[in-house]
């Protein structure tokens, strides 16, 4: 493939991530990695990560960029709960990972780190939107309250009441998949306890 061939290829996977390049992206459009690899060097694409690539006038996602660099993580808690619009900042990011999972990055941006068993790992994913438009694996709204019922500090009480009542009396609520969760993560009582109090 020419040189010429690639540019738009790659400008057009740039412009789909909203300003990143990612090598896993190149390699599924069947193109080897040296080629994009060459075409960067031609470049000031800056590296964020392994395999990946930003723009120098793009504003840094932080979201897209950690779960790049820390590929099992999954945005939980108060992370998860901004994702899905419940809350409108946060003062830190947290993951879940599993279990003896470790990568220098979680030590040098004191980030809050839950660590699980991988088999409680995965129940919940899904992909949402970060504020810059990209894909990230956050838990959903469901496991999501079944977490921040279990455990809450990291909100304040107002945050917390506020966050019941828009799930117990949104479009959002439902009681089986919270219940689900509840059981899973061993915190039956506590989510039946919010369940009788907000209905």
């Amino acid at each position: 493939m020419k040189m010429e061939e690639l540019d738009p290829i790659l400008k057009d996977l740039i412009a789909r991530r909203h300003g990143y390049l990612l090598i896993k992206d190149v390699e599924q459009r069947e193109i080897p990695r040296y080629l994009a690899y060459i075409w960067l060097s031609n470049t000031s694409m800056k590296k964020v990560a392994s395999g990946t690539f930003a723009l120098q006038e793009c504003e840094t996602d932080w979201m897209f960029v950690l779960q790049c660099r820390l590929t099992e993580s999954v945005f939980s808690h108060r992370s998860a709960l901004l994702l899905h619009s419940y809350i409108d900042h946060e003062d830190f990011m947290t993951i879940t990972v599993p279990r003896g999972y470790y990568h220098r990055e979680v030590l040098d941006k004191g980030i809050q780190v839950i660590q699980v068993q991988r088999d409680v790992l995965n129940p919940g994913i899904e992909n949402v939107r970060s504020s810059s438009g990209n894909e990230v694996r956050a838990y959903n709204i469901h496991r999501t309250m079944a977490e921040i019922i279990r455990r809450n500090d990291d909100l304040t009480e107002d945050e917390y009441q506020a966050v019941l009542d828009r799930y117990f009396h949104g479009p959002d609520c439902d009681l089986a998949q919270l219940s689900y969760y509840g059981e899973m993560l061993h915190a039956r009582l506590k989510v039946e306890k919010a369940i009788h109090s907000l209905r």
